[in-house]
């Protein structure tokens, strides 16, 4: 049997994390929430992502490296990025 109690706290901790990444989502620019949402969850290339939003890949990539930036200065490492957005 799961230990009601761990079981509690893995779901206190997943909120947690989902109201944290909700908050970083909400701090950028739509464009950035866009690209961002995009790039780490539906895993679209630059190309695709790109196209679907109707601009060109040269705004598109300078768009995802500013709004990394932002978020490596909320976060503290582009390395958690991904796996923090992948939780």
């Amino acid at each position: 049997d799961p230990n009601p109690e761990e079981s509690l706290e893995k779901r206190n901790t997943a909120n947690a994390r989902k109201a944290f990444v909700k908050n970083l989502l909400d701090s950028m620019s739509e464009r950035e929430r866009q690209i961002l949402i995009h790039y780490y969850f539906d895993e679209m290339s630059y190309d695709e992502i790109a196209s679907k939003l109707n601009i060109g890949l040269s705004a598109m990539k300078v768009t995802l490296m500013r709004a990394k930036e932002k978020l490596k200065n909320k976060i503290g490492s582009i390395d958690n990025i991904s796996h923090l957005l992948a939780s």
